[in-house]
């Protein structure tokens, strides 16, 4: 299920808790993630009210989680994504093609 309006402290919970999981110290995960050690004390101490999407990028990535973790999933799986762009991509070639053939012409 999707969460809907996560707020950024909803986030820090989320991230406190997988760096304690892991056994991460906020200094290990400061070296893992090139975030200072009092950018994410601010963020896990909910000191902050804004969280970049870089930021949240590179501590996801050495936390190792995954987008679904922080907001939910989505009723279509990855393969149904890529199997829906492939369609998008034959059809705009198509497209252009078409366009191409009365140009020329």
């Amino acid at each position: 299920m999707v969460k809907n309006n996560i707020t950024v402290y909803e986030i820090a919970d989320i991230l406190r808790n997988k760096r304690m999981q892991k056994g991460y110290t906020i200094e290990k995960l400061a070296e893992l993630s090139d975030i200072s050690i009092g950018s994410i004390s601010g963020i896990e101490n909910k000191k902050r009210s804004n969280l970049s999407v870089a930021t949240l990028l590179k501590l996801m990535n050495a936390l190792d989680i995954g987008g679904d973790e922080i907001f939910g999933t989505s009723k279509k799986n990855v393969n149904e994504l890529i199997y829906e762009n492939q369609q998008l991509k034959t059809t705009i070639r198509k497209m252009v093609d078409t366009g191409n053939d009365g140009l020329s012409k």
